[in-house]
């Protein structure tokens, strides 16, 4: 789907939106492009005042992540000769220990659970699902209405990409 639809591009955003880290409802672009490139300065003007590098990077270590789908397509899109800025953006929803009870109930669903119908994986599954994606109003208008400048900096970034 890549080269049908952006094999062409010279220049592309990619966003890979996350929730579950940061404070509720508050957005943190992570950042994992290398400091001294071209992409790296562009995601720094878009996305100033919000940009936070990752730290191991920062050290010189970067994590070995595997199965990232915004990394194959960013890859695709390279190998095809365009420029990529790639940024991660995570939307905060409870703290740390329902996130990572959260991930903890999507890990046994996915490989430990016999029975993804059974009342006790349903409730599981659902409280997984609110403390990942909150069906609470506030969150929901947060999201949406912090979105909208990330996405009008992104095609203004691109638009004045020269």
């Amino acid at each position: 789907a890549v080269d049908r639809y952006c094999g062409k591009a010279k220049k592309a955003a990619l966003i890979d939106w996350h929730t579950g880290l940061g404070d509720y409802g508050e957005f943190t672009v992570l950042q994992e492009l290398a400091p001294d490139s071209e992409e790296y300065r562009w995601a720094c003007a878009w996305w100033a005042g919000t940009l936070e590098v990752d730290k191991i990077y920062d050290e010189g270590v970067m994590p070995d992540f595997i199965g990232h789908v915004s990394d194959g397509v960013a890859d695709q899109l390279r190998d095809g000769g365009a420029q990529v800025v790639q940024s991660v953006i995570e939307m905060g929803t409870f703290d740390n220990d329902a996130v990572i009870k959260a991930l903890l109930i999507d890990r046994w669903l996915r490989f430990e659970c016999k029975d993804g119908n059974a009342p006790e994986a349903v409730a599981l599954r659902t409280k997984m699902m609110e403390w990942l994606s909150p069906t609470l109003p506030d969150w929901q208008r947060a999201v949406a209405e912090k979105s909208q400048p990330f996405y009008q900096r992104t095609i203004a970034g691109l638009v004045n990409w020269n």
